[in-house]
């Protein structure tokens, strides 16, 4: 059986018109890759499906949630049963191209702890069918960089590539939802675990999700509130 260099973790729900396509693109490309399945009972058949292509292909893992729990807690679960300690996080709508792999893992191997494909990297181009949207998550960025005081241009993004022993010893399990990767990037970030970026680039379609800003702003603040409080005399 030819070894796992690395695995790509894939959180699921109602992913049924995409996984196959994800499934087949991985595996095609990175023929030595894991690909490990997390659904969240997905009411679209997504588990079924993802039963199927386990079943004919071992590279593939499929873990079966009971309900809708957090694409945060989905990632954790996921990293905790990947073989590798080499890991990449993937969505499962084909937003995330498989070209950037190569990179993102060279660059583990070189030594980085953390890898985010940048959509504000130079040589990216991202494309947002929302003005707002696109403004949206712009600002948001900037925010994240004030108030973590990190030098990365995209905190935001979920396509990265971690050391599994990194992201479990950065992971909050108090943030479930999608905040989760900014609050991983503040905590490695914070540990001294060097961070990198590649380019990539990204198209997204929909609406601005309101929401979610909403809960990011939530989110910088309460890590700002932290690093204020930490700095205290006596502290």
């Amino acid at each position: 059986m030819t070894t796992c260099l690395f695995s790509i973790v894939v959180p699921t729900y109602n992913s049924s018109q995409t996984i196959r396509t994800l499934c087949k693109e991985i595996l095609s490309a990175e023929p030595n890759a894991e690909v490990v399945i997390v659904d969240d009972n997905s009411p679209d058949g997504t588990g079924l499906i993802a039963d199927e292509i386990a079943a004919s292909c071992p590279r593939v893992k499929i873990l079966h949630r009971r309900s809708r729990l957090g694409v945060g807690s989905a990632v954790y679960e996921g990293i905790q049963c990947a073989t590798s300690d080499m890991v990449v996080v993937m969505d499962s709508d084909l937003h995330h191209p498989v070209s950037v792999l190569p990179k993102m893992i060279e660059l583990l191997r070189s030594g980085y702890d953390l890898v985010i494909a940048s959509r504000y990297a130079k040589g990216s181009q991202f494309i947002c069918s929302s003005v707002l949207r696109l403004l949206v998550n712009k600002l948001g960025n900037k925010a994240a960089r004030r108030f973590l005081g990190v030098r990365v241009e995209d905190c935001t993004h979920g396509f990265r590539a971690y050391r599994k022993s990194v992201f479990l010893n950065s992971f909050d399990k108090s943030f479930v939802d999608g905040t989760f990767n900014i609050v991983v990037l503040a905590n490695a970030w914070r540990h001294g675990f060097k961070v990198a970026e590649v380019p990539c680039s990204s198209v997204h379609l929909g609406k601005s999700n309101a929401g979610a800003a909403l809960r990011y702003s939530s989110v910088l603040l309460r890590i700002a509130r932290r690093r204020i409080i930490s700095s205290l005399p006596g502290r």
